[in-house]
C-alpha cells in the first residue's frame, strides 16, 4: 500500500510537468488502461512502477542528463524492491508492435519507501536542470 500511495504521488506531480505528454500509469484516471486496471486490480494495491512519456522536442540525450541530476532514485533494472530506481527507456528501436507509438523519448521509474516529497524534490530538481539545458 506504501508504495502505491507514493507512486500516485509522484505520478500526480508528473503528470503536470511541461515536458511530459503522459505518465503510464494505470491508476491515474487520465492513463488509457485505467478502466482496466481498476476491473483488475485493487487501486490501493497497484504497485509503483510506471513510465514516463516525454513531448518530442526532449530528446533521448536530455532524458540521460535529466537521470544523472537524481540523488534518490538508483538507476537500474530490478523492479520490485524498497528503493527508488529510474531509467532512460528508448522503445522505437525494440518495440516492433505498433513502432510509431513508441518515437519519443521516455523513462520508468520504480517509486520505492522513501519519502514520496523527498522524490518529488529530487525530481524536480531534475527537471530544473533539464530545463537549463533547454532554454
Amino acid at each position: 500500500a506504501q508504495h502505491t500511495s507514493s507512486a500516485m504521488h509522484v505520478a500526480q506531480w508528473l503528470e503536470v510537468q511541461p515536458e511530459v505528454a503522459k505518465v503510464l500509469y494505470p491508476p491515474l484516471p487520465r492513463c488509457a488502461g485505467h478502466a482496466s486496471s481498476k476491473r483488475a486490480f485493487h487501486t490501493e494495491y497497484a504497485g509503483s512502477l510506471m513510465g514516463v512519456e516525454f513531448h518530442p522536442h526532449i530528446t533521448m540525450q536530455q532524458v540521460e542528463a535529466l537521470v544523472d541530476c537524481t540523488k534518490l532514485f538508483g538507476i537500474g533494472y530490478s523492479w520490485g524492491g524498497y528503493e527508488s530506481l529510474i531509467l532512460p527507456v528508448s522503445l522505437k528501436k525494440s518495440r516492433t508492435i505498433n513502432p510509431h507509438q513508441w518515437q519519443n523519448s521516455m523513462m520508468r521509474l520504480y517509486v520505492g519507501l522513501e519519502s514520496p516529497q523527498d522524490l518529488v524534490l529530487d525530481l524536480d530538481n531534475a527537471f530544473n536542470a533539464l530545463r537549463l539545458c533547454t532554454a
